[in-house]
């Protein structure tokens, strides 16, 4: 039996790398506390700095693709490397409704231009960074379109929510995760993911896939593996083992202490599990969707670290919210994997905050680029493909981040 409930905690806490230092510490151009004039603060690698604001290379846009509440232009810029901007009105009329993009379980691979074909969304980018070569599942929570979380971990995370309330924005999420074999309650620090915490539990279902658990790579003995299938315990392990999730069922890891508590709970073949698993967030009203990000680049109208930082351009794809979360912006920025080849520029970390800014984004941050970064729509004739892949091919992945009619 799985409960499930969903908590909305007003988090006063900062929001990992979505939130600015607060300056005190003098850094290039001056003090910190005092910033020059027409400068910015942020902090990189763990120190205030200042930096001049940095500018987007890109000028007025042409739309190239228009739904109800949801508008996509084409910017270029002198080099030639074309840039995809849409923006989505998720909170007023006529609005769409944003939300993870995913066709079966978490660690199922194909294309974005597969996972959107059969979507019914009008427009969609690539979604958040991935376990490269190992399980391939995204490394952020996901939360399906209704509130259905299926991945996460007992620490916050960030990610970019639609709250109950229908407006977007940038925050945490995590999870509290309840297993229990009959005697009492024990909690897994993770949730279909690939790690394992020392003295930890680990839960899988059916949303993970047919990834393996070998990538748990468990430390510390003893270690249990549980195999459950319709509420009932159908195997214990001492072992991580190759047994498949049944329909139904979960499989349940635990190592060190994580192990010994799940033994004292009661755990024993043919025995009872009941799973509970419960979602908080930063989110005042509650959270509809969440999709997992990387580096924040700006909070509250504020650039962050990467503002000040002088790095090489890439194929970025990026994320984020305006207008009170009224607005989406979601961009798909040409480039390369290896710094500027083939003539396709893309951009730095600086250029993307600079792109995000100019957009009107007060709030936004990165999602998986390189090969990664994509845009599709759904055009009369059926999917339109806007953007050229850095890998010279469509790259497997995921996850993408889509808008739907509402």
């Amino acid at each position: 039996m799985r409960k499930v409930a969903v908590i909305a905690a007003a988090a006063t806490a900062a929001i990992g790398v979505l939130v600015p230092s607060v300056a005190g510490a003098e850094g290039p151009g001056g003090s910190a506390a005092h910033p020059s004039p027409g400068a910015i603060v942020g902090t990189y690698k763990g120190q205030d700095v200042q930096c001049d604001p940095p500018t987007s290379p890109f000028g007025q846009g042409a739309i190239v693709y228009q739904k109800p509440g949801v508008t996509v232009r084409k910017f270029t810029r002198t080099t030639g490397t074309p840039m995809y901007g849409a923006r989505a009105t998720v909170y007023g009329t006529p609005r769409v409704r944003p939300g993870p993009l995913l066709r079966g379980p978490i660690t199922f691979l194909e294309t974005l231009r597969e996972k959107f074909s059969t979507s019914g969304a009008y427009a969609a980018i690539n979604g958040d960074f991935f376990d490269w070569g190992k399980t391939w599942a995204s490394l952020g929570p996901e939360v399906l379109r209704g509130g259905r979380a299926i991945k996460g971990l007992s620490t916050p995370q960030n990610v970019m929510l639609r709250g109950l309330d229908g407006r977007a924005a940038t925050g945490q999420l995590w999870l509290t995760t309840g297993i229990s074999p009959g005697k009492s309650w024990v909690h897994a620090q993770s949730y279909n993911t690939d790690f394992l915490a020392s003295n930890g539990i680990t839960l899988f279902d059916k949303y993970w896939g047919a990834a393996s658990r070998k990538w748990l790579a468990p430390t510390q003995s003893p270690l249990r593996e549980a195999i459950v299938s319709h509420g009932k315990v159908v195997s214990v392990s001492n072992t991580l083992t190759s047994k498949a999730v049944p329909p139904g069922g979960y499989a349940i890891v635990g190592q060190g202490s994580g192990a010994r508590s799940l033994d004292a709970a009661g755990l024993h073949v043919g025995g009872p599990i009941t799973v509970d698993i419960r979602m908080h967030s930063t989110s005042h009203t509650g959270v509809d969707s969440a999709i997992g990000v990387g580096l924040g680049l700006i909070h509250k109208g504020k650039y962050l670290g990467p503002a000040c930082v002088a790095d090489r351009p890439l194929a970025r794809t990026l994320v984020g919210v305006s207008n009170g979360g009224k607005t989406l912006i979601m961009i798909a920025c040409e480039g390369s994997i290896d710094g500027g080849k083939k003539g396709r520029q893309g951009l730095s970390l600086r250029g993307a905050s600079a792109v995000m800014m100019s957009m009107g984004a007060t709030d936004a941050a990165m999602f998986d680029g390189g090969g990664s970064t994509g845009m599709e729509v759904a055009g009369a004739r059926g999917v339109a493909q806007l953007t050229i892949p850095a890998d010279d091919a469509d790259r497997h992945i995921p996850e993408g981040f889509a808008v739907w009619p509402r």
